[in-house]
């Protein structure tokens, strides 16, 4: 299970312009205001990054822990295929997308990726989010690929780190998931990217919750180390309209 490893690239906290909506999966930061600007009313634009969160909502920098009443979840490393991200454009903006994109942390800082593309200013009001396999896209698999050449075709998420059972015992956690993850969230007031500011939007993501069971217990993913060949495990995450629900296929 060889792979090359590979620093994340974070940006300080201060260029962030704090806080437009928290929800327990997801976290968007970007900007409001009262101004109706539009792709074609300057050159400025909002840089597009990702970042990974604890349950309530800090930053995770060195690892995520999720405590259950059967242990602790250490993760020390994730990464993940974003299928697609769309940005809604109201009042004349028009539509946003990127992806798919591939997302890799080793939890160095508080933001994990930045993207290379950026958003137009405008107004848009609503969040579309979906991480998913890439196996129809050879580019983005093979770039997934230089960095873990083991990455099955149907993965769309990886996982390192350990599991310090409640009995003493830790195991060490390398598993790839098949996972469905669909976010859809209402922008209220809408984001507003500005023509003149340079803003930055930040998806954060608080995964924690993916990994916890209603019991209170964690999931103790040392269980699924990869194997090649094996099957996977599969996970679907849906959020709509401020509802969510997890489902593991265990």
């Amino acid at each position: 299970m060889t792979r090359r490893s590979r620093s994340s690239s974070w940006r300080s906290p201060a260029l962030l312009r704090m806080a437009l909506l928290t929800l327990p999966l997801v976290l968007v930061v970007g900007c409001d205001g009262d101004d109706l600007p539009t792709a074609q009313d300057g050159q400025a634009s909002a840089g597009l990054n990702f970042s990974l969160t604890h349950q309530d909502g800090t930053p995770a920098v060195g690892d995520l822990r999720v405590d259950g009443t059967n242990g602790s979840l250490v993760i020390t490393e994730m990464a993940f295929v974003v299928d697609e991200i769309e940005l809604e454009g109201t009042r004349g903006t028009h539509d946003f997308e990127e992806g798919p994109l591939f997302i890799e942390s080793h939890l160095q800082g508080p933001v994990i990726a930045i993207s290379s593309t950026t958003i137009p200013p405008g107004r848009y009001d609503e969040l579309e989010f979906e991480i998913d396999d890439a196996d129809d896209d050879d580019e983005v698999l093979q770039a997934v690929r230089t960095v873990y050449p083991d990455w099955p075709e149907e993965a769309s998420l990886f996982v390192a780190g350990r599991f310090e059972a409640s009995n003493g015992d830790v195991r060490d956690v390398y598993v790839f998931i098949e996972a469905e993850v669909e976010i859809e969230l209402d922008l209220n007031p809408p984001m507003v990217i500005d023509e003149f500011d340079q803003e930055t939007l930040v998806v954060s993501l608080a995964p924690g919750f993916w990994f916890s069971r209603g019991d209170g217990s964690v999931i103790d993913l040392s269980a699924w180390n990869y194997i090649p060949g094996s099957d996977l495990p599969e996970l679907e995450v849906e959020m709509e309209k401020g509802s969510w629900s997890v489902e593991w296929d265990d």
